[in-house]
């Protein structure tokens, strides 16, 4: 699990979590998803 910076609040947040636990902003993970 690596940290990285929301892209809507500059908070740290899971590259695993679906939104972000500071602003709530969905989070894109890279592979997860429709292709």
């Amino acid at each position: 699990m690596a940290l990285k910076k929301c892209k809507e609040c500059g908070g740290k947040i899971s590259s695993k979590a679906e939104y972000c636990p500071h602003c709530g902003a969905k989070n894109r993970r890279k592979g997860i998803g429709p292709w």
